[in-house]
C-alpha cells in the first residue's frame, strides 16, 4: 500500500484557517461597532456644544448691535444735553450782565435819591421844582420804557 503523499493545504487546513479569519473579522466587527457607536454618541454630543455656542454668538451679536445702538442714541442725547447747558449758561451769564446793570442803576439811584434828601439848598431855591415845567410831551404819549429809565428825577411828575 502506497501512502498517499501529504498536502499541506489539505481541507482540515483551510477549515481551521477560515475559522481564524473568521474570528478576527468578528473581532473587528464588534469593535468596530463599538467605536462607531462611541463616536456617533461623541459626535452628537460635540454637534450640540457647537450648536450652543453658535447660539451664544448670536445672541452677542444682536446684544452687539442693540448696545451700538443704544450708545449712539445715549451720544446723540449727550451732544443735545451738552447744547442745551451751552445756551443755559450763555443765558444765566447774560441774565447775570443785566441784573449787575440794574442793581448798579438801583443802587446809583437810591444813593442820588439819599443824596439829594441830605443837600439841603435852602427855601429859596426852587431847584426840586425845575423839571416841572420842562416837559412839553404829553404824559400818556410817553412810552413806559423812558418813564423808567427818567423815574429817578421824573417819577414826581408823571405819577399824576
Amino acid at each position: 500500500m502506497r501512502r498517499r503523499t501529504t498536502n499541506v493545504f489539505s481541507l482540515s487546513f483551510l477549515d481551521a484557517m477560515t475559522c481564524g479569519f473568521g474570528a478576527v473579522v468578528l473581532f473587528f466587527m464588534v469593535i468596530n461597532a463599538a467605536v462607531g457607536t462611541r463616536a456617533d454618541q461623541v459626535t452628537g454630543d460635540l454637534k450640540a456644544e457647537v450648536d450652543r455656542l453658535e447660539q451664544e454668538v448670536l445672541e452677542g451679536h444682536q446684544d452687539l448691535v442693540e448696545l451700538r445702538n443704544s450708545v449712539r442714541v445715549v451720544d446723540q442725547r449727550d451732544v443735545e444735553a451738552r447744547g442745551l447747558s451751552r445756551q443755559i449758561i450763555e443765558s444765566i451769564e447774560d441774565l447775570q450782565i443785566e441784573l449787575a446793570t440794574y442793581e448798579n442803576t438801583t443802587l446809583a439811584q437810591a444813593a442820588i435819591k439819599l443824596l439829594a434828601k441830605d443837600f439841603n439848598l435852602g427855601n429859596d431855591c426852587l431847584c426840586s421844582e425845575a423839571l416841572k415845567t420842562a416837559f412839553i410831551t404829553d404824559p400818556v404819549v410817553i412810552p413806559p420804557e423812558t418813564k423808567t429809565k427818567t423815574a429817578l428825577f421824573t417819577e414826581k411828575y408823571f405819577s399824576s
